[in-house]
């Protein structure tokens, strides 16, 4: 059953309508970036980046994106604010839309300009990029990076665009491991291609116009608490990143925009029907200790459904904290930790801290 739908699974539009679309899938998420603005109920500014000269600092960057006929993302030269020469903008889908396994893809040309990173992503859950279940733009919590698990569906650097997952070799860790790496999916990156992946629970496959680059078996990648970063929810990133070059011994910047026409997300081979969660359970009763961390490992009914966000709440984030369903220790003491969907799906788990 081909169509669009909307975040409780309503049909809104005939997939016919759309430019590119996959026959036979589902598509159960989309941006056609067709709005004046960037469309803030899908997407959340993280901080932004700007440079004052030494250091990165934060600020609200979704200005450094236009949105109309597909979208674009760029650094700025002069951000109006005192002592600040670029900024640059990170956006990404936490809390709003997040999803297990299917197909993601966007058409995207990246930016004529070196040096410069550009890059199509995906982040695991466990690595959150907002605050307490709040819309927040600041801020990190969850596991340390790459321990949730990154996909890199297209990471433009320097004039390559390449693939890549990137892991840990422990639940918490700052070790990055990579694998699925291609590190030119295409010799032409300033035109219009489409960058996808294949995500299913035993592989992630990686494909530019429809032709397969590279499959990367996540089977293989287990921490000892049993703990998969392939095999939880992610949310979608775009960002630009501009570089330092050197020429003629003098220091100056690439600044430089990449266009994005539109973004989507279909259900996986094979379910024809938007599937909307009933509920989900979480252990009832934690205990951890003292800046010790631990996953939560909720589960859905059904098991899989279209959207798979969970945004999480703690009642007293001064004795525990809960990013992405990984609930870290703070204080001695008790809290109540609170799960909920997009669909009004509750779940509570009392966690003691020692």
């Amino acid at each position: 059953m081909a169509g669009v739908y909307d975040i409780d699974g309503n049909k809104i539009i005939d997939g016919e309508e759309l430019e590119d679309l996959l026959p036979n899938r589902l598509l159960i998420w989309h941006d056609e970036f067709n709005t004046p603005n960037i469309d803030e109920s899908k997407w959340s500014p993280q901080y932004g980046r700007y440079w004052t000269g030494m250091n990165w600092g934060s600020a609200d960057m979704m200005r450094n994106a236009v949105s109309g006929n597909g979208a674009s993302y760029f650094t700025v030269k002069d951000y109006p604010k005192e002592d600040i020469d670029f900024s640059t903008l990170l956006m990404h889908t936490a809390g709003k839309f997040e999803f297990r396994y299917g197909r993601l893809e966007a058409k995207v040309r990246f930016p004529n300009k070196n040096p410069h990173h550009s890059t199509f992503w995906t982040l695991g859950t466990g690595y959150q990029l907002k605050s307490n279940g709040e819309d927040a733009t600041t801020g990190y919590g969850g596991l340390t990076p790459p321990s949730a698990g990154e996909i890199d569906i297209a990471e433009f650097n320097n004039g390559y665009v390449g693939f890549r997952t990137h892991y840990s070799d422990a639940f918490d860790s700052n070790e990055f491991l990579t694998g699925g790496n291609v590190s030119s999916l295409t010799s032409t990156p300033t035109d219009w291609h489409i960058y996808s992946i294949e995500w299913t629970p035993t592989k992630i496959e990686s494909y530019m116009d429809g032709v397969l680059k590279s499959t990367f078996n996540t089977e293989s990648i287990e921490y000892s608490n049993g703990f998969n970063p392939f095999k939880t929810p992610h949310y979608i990133v775009f960002n630009s990143i501009p570089k330092l070059q050197t020429d003629s011994g003098s220091i100056s910047w690439g600044v430089a925009k990449t266009d994005v026409k539109w973004v989507r997300v279909y259900a996986p081979i094979g379910v024809t029907e938007y599937v909307t969660e009933s509920g989900i359970t979480i252990p009832e009763t934690l205990s951890v200790n003292v800046n010790e961390k631990k996953y939560l490992f909720p589960t859905f009914a059904p098991s899989n459904p279209s959207d798979a966000t969970i945004r999480w709440f703690s009642s007293n984030e001064s004795i525990a904290t809960c990013y992405g369903g990984v609930v870290r220790g703070i204080s001695v003491g008790q809290t109540i930790i609170k799960g909920y969907t997009n669909h009004g799906c509750v779940a509570f788990c009392k966690v003691t801290v020692t």
